[in-house]
């Protein structure tokens, strides 16, 4: 009966409750504030760096893949050309060497 008594005059209010530590309880609480604001930062932080990331994401799927494809077909083009080039200079030097054979 007399704990019951006891558990009604303890404060309710968590505040109050450690309020009533002193110093200890004044500590407790502002760990505490500091604790959940740094909770929250980080929460912020990963929530801008989540958006970030897809973002990116985007970016990469919508602009530079299709670029890469265009580039890679470009590379393509380019060696084919070159390869072709290369065909075309070496039956000339072959028909030059023909004909300077024939000639002299």
């Amino acid at each position: 009966m007399f704990y019951a008594a006891e558990q009604h005059a303890a404060p309710t209010d968590p505040l109050q409750l450690l309020l009533q530590y002193g110093v200890l309880g004044i500590f407790a609480v502002l760990l505490i504030i500091y604790t959940k604001g740094s909770i929250q930062r980080e929460r912020d932080r990963a929530d801008r760096a989540e958006h970030q990331v897809k973002e990116l994401n985007d970016f990469i799927r919508n602009e530079l893949l299709p670029k890469q494809v265009e580039a890679t077909i470009l590379h393509k083009q380019v060696a084919d050309v070159l390869g072709e080039a290369v065909q075309l200079i070496s039956d000339i030097k072959f028909m030059e060497r023909n004909e300077r054979r024939r000639g002299g």
